[in-house]
């Protein structure tokens, strides 16, 4: 075993056995723990015999970035077992009992012996990984095994470990890759750098999604009863600090004859209490949904997709944080969009402000200057609107790339 290898095996098991000792204290590695408990006798359960594809997403944005293509390969391979893992308990909780024709599993902690009995038993005929989440042992075993294994939807930065001169370990599990489908040209580009030639700028998968979604949109009567006639503002996936500057923007939406949905990014009970007392008698949450009342908190997991059919303008949270969350599902309804600061690395958050489609905001100040605009300017609203739209329509695809790529490999 090489030093790099020795390095990577020590810091993953000293991870895991971090979450093992907060397990007691903390409900998400509590879940994670008992997820992979007797994994082997589950997924030997699991198995129904039929030649299986394996799909790996680090959590739930990844699994729904990566749908377009496990839905693409369901039509074409009807004779498929398709299996799901994922290595974060807020993808693997909601997705378990959503999906009753996919077998949804957490994947075993990365390590020598949990990789070669995982591909034993699994055996899969395909492999996708999809974005990024790179665990060195089970991708030596792919390649061991010379399974066919993609990664979808990727983007690589110069940060990352491929591109640094300590990063032995990881371009070695670039290697185990057959096939590279990536978002843009400068991820292309840094693989080319490092020899390989495998690549396909195919774009996003998250576009045919949402596009997907926005076509044939599940309706939400508890949300048509609360909207009425009334325009509809929504913050979702926020964090504590996109509320804050969304409180006090209240006031200015509600005066204006506006309703307003709040979708927190993590439905913690005890920040719904918060968020429920810092607005008073004008909030309700979605599960009771007391006529009445001008501002909604939801409360319920799996909902936000759906709920820009009924939105008027939408701000998006995260950006006070490490990065903003999913804005492409509000564009795909021809939704201008606003959020924080930090979304400099999300190329599809740059590209729609250029085109006037989506705002960056850094205050409160900046919140009500820029959603007043929208909603007091109907001519700068269509032109944001209809940008919006176009943007998404014109990026969809890549999951037709994927699918040539696989059909002539054959399954």
């Amino acid at each position: 075993m090489g030093l790099s290898s020795l390095l990577y095996n020590i810091g993953v098991g000293a991870y895991h056995l971090g979450i093992k000792i907060a397990a007691p204290f903390n409900a998400k590695a509590q879940l994670w723990v008992k997820g992979r408990k007797d994994w082997q006798d589950n997924l030997r359960a699991a198995l129904t015999g039929k030649p299986l594809v394996w799909v790996h997403c680090a959590s739930l944005g990844e699994y729904e970035q990566g749908k377009p293509v496990i839905e693409a390969i369901e039509r074409q391979f009807l004779e498929k077992q398709i299996l799901v893992s994922f290595y974060s308990p807020s993808g693997y909780e909601v997705v378990k009992n959503r999906e009753p024709n996919r077998t949804i599993i957490y994947l075993p902690a990365d390590s020598a012996d949990n990789a070669k009995r995982f591909l034993q038993l699994a055996n899969p005929t395909l492999a996708i990984f999809i974005k990024y989440e790179f665990w060195y042992h089970y991708l030596q075993q792919l390649k061991h095994h010379k399974v066919p294994t993609l990664l979808v939807s990727g983007i690589f930065r110069p940060s990352q470990p491929f591109f640094k001169q300590w990063g032995g370990l990881h371009r070695e599990m670039l290697t185990c890759f057959s096939h590279f489908f990536v978002q843009d040209l400068a991820s292309s580009q840094l693989l080319s750098g490092l020899g390989f030639r495998n690549i396909t700028i195919s774009g996003d998968t998250r576009f045919d999604r949402v596009v997907a979604i926005q076509s044939s949109p599940k309706k939400l009567p508890i949300i048509e009863q609360f909207k009425a006639d009334y325009p509809i503002f929504i913050a979702g996936s926020t964090w504590p600090a996109d509320e804050r500057i969304v409180l006090q923007y209240l006031d200015a939406l509600l005066t204006n004859g506006w309703k307003v949905i709040i979708a927190p990014h993590e439905l913690n009970q005890d920040h719904i209490k918060q968020l429920l007392k810092a607005l008073g008698d004008k909030a309700t949450t979605y599960s009771s949904a007391e006529q009445g009342k001008t501002v909604l908190v939801v409360d319920n997991v799996g909902l936000l997709a759906n709920m820009y059919q009924y939105a008027e303008l939408v701000y998006i949270g995260g950006g006070f944080g490490k990065g903003i969350h999913n804005i492409l599902e509000a564009a795909a309804n021809g939704l201008p969009v606003l959020f924080g600061p930090n979304y400099q690395k999300f190329t599809e958050a740059r590209e729609l402000i250029a085109l006037g489609a989506a705002f960056s905001v850094g205050s409160y100040n900046d919140l009500a200057l820029s959603g007043g605009i929208m909603y007091a300017d109907e001519d700068a609203y269509a032109k944001a609107a209809q940008a919006a739209h176009q943007y998404v329509k014109s990026k969809q695809g890549a999951t037709t790339k994927v699918m040539q790529w696989i059909l002539q490999i054959g399954l």
